[in-house]
């Protein structure tokens, strides 16, 4: 049984030690509460409340003003006494209650003045209130104090009042004594003469500044002295006589209004009593245990509510503490002090607040070492690893490289780190450094894919990147900010050069087989086009040939006749030597070239066409390149592919109408120095399947076609050491082209080009 006791023991202890900071908090706040801290701030709130909750006086007590209008009217001010004890006999006959006057009657005047208003307050038979107050003056160091009261004939006749009002540390007047000394008596106030009650203990209360000032009934000294108003309405009212107007200089600092004259101060004060509002404090001890209260309880619960939960609790728990003050402010004269209140509700608060950010610190310092701990296990396996890793953001920016991705690009980390992925990877950016386009991530497919990888010094090479998307959820924390994943990329990069080796020499060899096959296939085909054509060729030849010698012996024949039948006799000269250049495509033959214009070719070949011009009813524009590089080239060749090319397109825009027929050559040279042939129809084209088949034997779009011509053409322009492609633009028309070194870097041209693109390694330009 012992075990429990000790463990209860200290969590007993635990609990003690952990509201020792909110012990601490309430001592503070208690002290600085007893001494009088908050006061200025509570007093503050008290005007406030005095602004927004307000009722009228009761109009019991009326003012009789000395105001402007009745020293315009009745001269310099002091006025003779004489006025005074008529004003008195004016109220005395309407019948009033008590009057009062808050003016000072300590010094005598002349005797007939004194004799007048001493006879006016015999006739008032102990209705008249004087005032006395006590002053003091500092003389030599030593407070002294004086006693200002009434002249003795006048006390005889007359309840004597006390009159002093004393401001707060701020200098507005808030509280009305009960009594206060007067010399060695102790004196009621004039608003505890004029409206007693029994019901207060406390020597001092607040006065309710919430009282109307326009509420309370003013009448002008003048009229009731001249008999202008009818003072019936006065019976039975108490009256208070004193001065409002400015220059008089009787003006007291007050909340709600900043000053009024001292008579309306009275009447705050009077009617605060008579209608129970002199507000009362609830007792510092009472305040003191709800602070106790408040602190024990809200210190647990802030250190244990989500912050924002607290802050919730906590503009609950102030608008709770303010709402209740001034409702039982507005129900009974009772002030409850809540600046001590909400200060500790902060203070508390603040505290939890602390508190929970250690507990969370703490915590997050463990989570912090154990992910730390998981880190360094994780980046060992990655640093020693074989393949080149690193890892970059949804931006494409590199966040981390390892030592294998150093090796691998010739980059440290602090160089790499923040760049582009497109510094170490892409062929476009390879071929151009000068302008790195930043890379998209999204364009990787997770998987392996083959790209080319870049070094530090320009040099590229292939690689094989493996891409996993790490993607990183949206927390359920409160603190989460995030809307979207955030997202990185593991990238494990491999060196394929030598793999690459190897596939190309494979793709040689393959190349050379299938080169002696396509040879042996067309050497056949060549042999057995040659045996058919011939024949019938030498039989026209001779029927031209006749024709020609028949036409010459003819004196009358026109030139013309003769000249077309030469040309049909070069035209069959020239179909005898394309039959020889076809038998003998498969093999490697001596080029006749010279230095060529392509410009002349195409003109050439445009002559030729003619008549396949006119039946197929096309229109051929020429686009000829100005000063065109001269190539080196056997005319004879290139003047085939070109009619080869241009017929293509004639045929395959039969189907068109004639007037969308529009065959296109033009000539130019592209930016890597080529003389460049463009022979563009309108005609459908060919299917993206069918794009890489376009040059290989028996591969043809045609219904009758044989698929030769391209083959013939692309084995011509090879020979040659350029390239021929095709293009079909979406909505555009289908684009053959050739490429042709230009004259003077023939000898430097490479063989095979197509190797040397995938060997070589390059350095960026």
């Amino acid at each position: 049984m012992a075990v429990p006791s000790n463990i209860n023991l200290k969590t007993l202890l635990r609990n003690l030690i952990s509201i020792i900071p909110t012990i601490a908090i309430f001592t503070l706040v208690a002290v600085l509460y007893l001494f009088g801290n908050f006061s200025f701030i509570e007093k503050k709130f008290q005007d406030e409340r005095f602004r927004y909750i307000q009722r009228d006086a009761t109009a019991n007590t009326v003012i009789v003003a000395i105001d402007s209008f009745s020293l315009k009217e009745l001269g310099t001010w002091p006025w003779p006494r004489r006025l005074h004890a008529r004003l008195l006999d004016n109220l005395n006959t309407a019948g009033a209650g008590r009057i009062a006057f808050d003016l000072d009657f300590s010094s005598p005047s002349n005797p007939i003045e004194d004799n007048a208003f001493e006879n006016a307050l015999k006739r008032a038979a102990g209705k008249v209130v004087l005032i006395a107050f006590q002053q003091h003056q500092i003389i030599n160091g030593t407070k002294i104090f004086s006693t200002n009261s009434p002249i003795e004939y006048f006390q005889q006749h007359a309840v004597i009042a006390a009159a002093n009002i004393r401001s707060d540390r701020d200098g507005i007047i808030r509280r009305q004594a009960i009594y206060q000394d007067i010399g060695s008596k102790k004196v009621l106030t004039v608003p505890s003469v004029l409206a007693p009650s029994a019901e207060l203990t406390n020597p001092v209360f607040s006065i309710d500044f919430g009282i109307r000032k326009n509420s309370i009934p003013v009448i002008s000294y003048a009229d009731v002295l001249l008999n202008r108003v009818d003072l019936k309405n006065l019976k039975g009212k108490n009256i208070i006589v004193g001065a409002t107007a400015i220059e008089l200089g009787d003006q007291l600092a007050v909340p709600v209004y900043q000053s009024l004259p001292s008579v309306y101060v009275l009447v705050e004060a009077i009617e605060s009593l008579a209608q129970n509002r002199a507000i009362m404090h609830i007792s510092p001890v009472v305040i003191l245990l709800i602070m106790a209260i408040l602190s024990l309880y809200f210190g647990a619960k802030f250190r244990t509510l989500p912050w924002r939960k607290g802050v919730a609790l906590l503009s609950f728990s102030v608008a709770f503490v303010v709402c209740s003050s001034v409702l039982v402010y507005s129900a009974v004269p009772v002030s409850i002090d809540t600046t001590p209140l909400i200060t500790i509700l902060m203070t508390t608060a603040m505290l939890g607040w602390i508190q929970q950010i250690d507990i969370q610190s703490l915590a997050a310092f463990r989570s912090s070492m154990a992910l730390e701990s998981q880190d360094k296990f994780t980046q060992s396996i990655i640093e020693n690893a074989f393949d080149g890793i690193f890892v970059f953001t949804a931006n494409g920016n590199i966040e981390f490289f390892n030592d294998a991705a150093k090796n691998l690009f010739g980059y440290e980390s602090q160089d790499i780190s923040g760049k582009n992925i497109a510094y170490i990877l892409g062929e476009n950016n390879a071929q151009d450094g000068k302008s790195i386009e930043p890379i998209d991530p999204s364009q990787f497919q997770p998987g392996d894919t083959e790209t080319i990888g870049i070094k530090s010094d320009g040099l590229t090479f292939p690689i094989e990147i493996s891409i996993s998307k790490i993607e990183s959820p949206i927390s359920q924390h409160t603190l989460e900010r995030r809307r979207v994943p955030r997202v990185s990329y593991l990238c494990t990069v491999r060196d394929i050069s030598q793999r690459k080796a190897r596939d190309v020499e494979f793709s040689g060899r393959h190349t050379e087989m299938t080169e002696a096959t396509r040879m042996i296939s067309m050497s056949e085909m060549a042999a057995g086009l040659a045996h058919e054509i011939n024949q019938p060729l030498t039989a026209i030849f001779g029927y031209l040939e006749g024709v020609r010698r028949r036409l010459k012996s003819i004196s009358i024949v026109p030139e013309n006749i003769i000249e077309a039948v030469e040309k049909a006799l070069n035209q069959a000269e020239r179909t005898r030597e394309i039959i020889r250049r076809a038998r003998s495509a498969t093999k490697k033959i001596e080029l006749n070239r010279s230095a060529l214009d392509l410009n002349s070719v195409v003109e050439d070949v445009v002559d030729l066409l003619k008549f396949d011009i006119s039946r197929y009813g096309v229109s051929i524009h020429l686009d000829l390149a100005p000063q065109l590089p001269l190539v080196e080239a056997d005319a004879i060749q290139i003047q085939q592919v070109v009619i080869n090319l241009a017929r293509n397109g004639m045929e395959a825009m039969t189907e068109l109408s004639s007037m969308s027929r529009y065959l296109t050559i033009e000539t130019t040279v592209d930016r890597d120095g080529y003389v460049q042939v463009n022979v563009k129809d309108n005609g459908p084209g060919f299917s993206g399947d069918m794009k890489d088949k376009l040059f290989f034997p028996f591969a043809t779009t045609k219904k009758e076609g044989m698929g030769i011509g391209l083959t013939i053409c692309s084995t011509i322009i090879e020979d040659h050491a350029g390239k021929i492609s095709a293009e079909k633009e979406p909505n555009g028309p289908t684009i053959f082209s050739i490429k042709l070194p230009p004259y003077q870097s023939i000898q430097s041209a490479p063989e095979t080009q197509t190797q040397d693109d995938d060997l070589a390694q390059r350095k960026i330009k």
